[in-house]
């Protein structure tokens, strides 16, 4: 689903999950996480997801101005 879906592609990435998705390499000579570390994640990564959905359904959701450096182009749209 990761591979196909931009929400959970989008939270992984915010959230740091991504390294952990697929088949770990060592990276920085960190160890390689053990069964019980996946197993506590995983139920973490559906509460996130669950709750994202249900925020947007229910339109608890935050809305804020960002920057968007179009140089004085109209009809330019910023997206974050």
């Amino acid at each position: 689903k990761f591979l196909s879906d931009s929400l959970w592609r989008g939270l992984a990435d915010r959230r740091g999950w991504t390294k952990y998705l697929f088949r770990q390499l060592i990276i920085n000579g960190e160890k390689p996480k053990r069964h019980e570390f996946y197993r506590q994640l995983y139920p973490q990564i559906i509460h996130d997801m669950e709750q994202l959905e249900a925020n947007w359904r229910t339109g608890s959701f935050q809305l804020e101005k960002i920057q968007c450096r179009s140089q004085n182009s109209k009809g330019v749209y910023c997206l974050q």
